[in-house]
């Protein structure tokens, strides 16, 4: 398009054929394209004007020009709508995994206080692990890749239930109790 050729009263004009229009939009017919161009003439939202190769040229009127900057806004308030919905939902999750976190982090905590009440568990892991909620940590950071949280928990309170001598490393009956609950 030669913008000298296709600005007039400083008024910008499009020449296109419909054929030429059909290349850009192809799911409208050629009578599709004459009659939603014959409406908006027709009801001031295009003007025409013939050109020097004898084709019509065409230009938003002021409605017209009006009606295109709202369907911006509207295209702009759609994308802001989206973004704030997507932040809602980033929100969302992030609100959901820091829930599973808090729930996770007071099962750990009901679970040391168990581990604590057996003295003899208790013992053998201050001695090699720490604290429990440092022994409980290092469970899951071990086996939360192959196994849910709620299989290590269980696991873990079938150990503070069973472990009865100081020989056996919690450690390993933990990962017996584990590997019993995923065979078939």
């Amino acid at each position: 398009m030669n913008n000298q050729k296709n600005i007039e009263d400083d008024t910008v004009w499009v020449n296109i054929s419909r054929n030429r229009f059909l290349d850009y939009h192809p799911y409208f017919s050629e009578s599709a394209i004459r009659t939603i161009t014959t409406q908006l003439i027709k009801n001031d939202f295009l003007k025409t004007k013939r050109a020097s190769t004898g084709n019509l040229s065409y230009t938003l009127t002021e409605k017209g020009w009006n009606y295109y900057f709202r369907l911006m806004d509207d295209e702009n308030k759609e994308l802001k709508i989206k973004q704030t919905l997507d932040k809602i939902k980033k929100s969302s999750l992030q609100k959901t995994k820091t829930s599973l976190l808090i729930n996770l982090s007071e099962e750990k905590l009901n679970l040391a206080k168990k581990l604590n009440n057996n003295l003899i568990l208790k013992e053998k892991i201050q001695n090699r692990y720490g604290t429990s909620i440092e022994f409980i940590d290092k469970m899951f950071e071990f086996y939360s890749s192959e196994t849910s949280p709620n299989k290590i928990i269980s696991a873990i309170e079938k150990t503070i239930d069973s472990y009865k001598s100081a020989a056996e490393n919690p450690f390993f009956v933990i990962g017996r109790f584990l590997s019993e609950s995923t065979k078939i």
